[in-house]
């Protein structure tokens, strides 16, 4: 090998291993979800008694009416292409957290989607998310949480 091409080939090297590293950089964007107990969209809330964990299930858009999800059953069952599927249509999607809620005062100053602007886009893992609601004492309680699988 010439002296001229192993220099282009260190050079070429390099410049990759740096742009891996830069990554590492940027802080990824914050998604802030705020929602009241209340909404539809929420399938179920369970928090141990020390608020150490919390999960959050919430339905898919297209599933959150009792109608659409007997629906989507009875349409999984009378097709028999279906049932070799991988399984039962996924009603809703789950989200946890192992960490203490933040407890604050106000929103003023946190970009917040709604549920809806939420549901209506889909993130990759590993964005930093966060679920906020009213409690009933009238502070926010922040939720950092990450989306599971079952």
């Amino acid at each position: 090998m010439s002296i001229a091409f192993k220099k282009i080939k260190s050079i070429i090297l390099l410049l990759i291993t740096l742009s891996c590293f830069s990554q590492n950089g940027i802080e990824k964007k914050k998604i802030n979800v705020f929602f009241h107990l209340k909404n539809k969209a929420i399938n179920k809330i369970c928090i141990n008694k020390d608020s150490t964990e919390a999960r959050f299930s919430i339905f898919v858009d297209k599933y959150q009416t009792k109608v659409a999800r007997d629906k989507a059953m009875q349409d999984y069952y009378n097709d028999p292409r279906d049932r070799n599927s991988a399984g039962l249509p996924s009603f809703t999607v789950s989200f946890i957290s192992f960490t203490k809620p933040v407890k604050i005062k106000s929103l003023t100053g946190i970009n917040v989607l709604t549920m809806k602007q939420f549901r209506d886009k889909l993130f990759p893992q590993g964005y930093p998310m966060y679920f906020i609601y009213k409690s009933d004492e009238g502070y926010y309680l922040k939720w950092d949480v990450i989306g599971i699988s079952y």
